[in-house]
């Protein structure tokens, strides 16, 4: 995965946890802080295969793919 790629993965996970979590304390929903994580490759399919009670959404770009997981 490029750099470019990475970056703006991550850069679109924040944006969905930041406004999922401001959504979820309105409504008094408090769950604990998490990092987001960009996985590729062998990492990705690795977790894939452990992941249990996610969606994974994919995501195609003129320079690559990547999936967001959403709990």
């Amino acid at each position: 995965m490029v750099p470019e790629i990475h970056d703006t993965a991550l850069e679109i996970l924040n944006m969905i946890y930041t406004s999922a979590r401001g959504a979820l304390l309105v409504k008094k929903i408090v769950f604990e802080r998490q990092i987001p994580k960009v996985l590729c490759d062998e990492a990705l399919f690795h977790y894939l295969k452990q992941a249990r009670g996610s969606t994974i959404v994919p995501f195609t770009a003129p320079v690559g793919s990547f999936y967001i997981e959403l709990f």
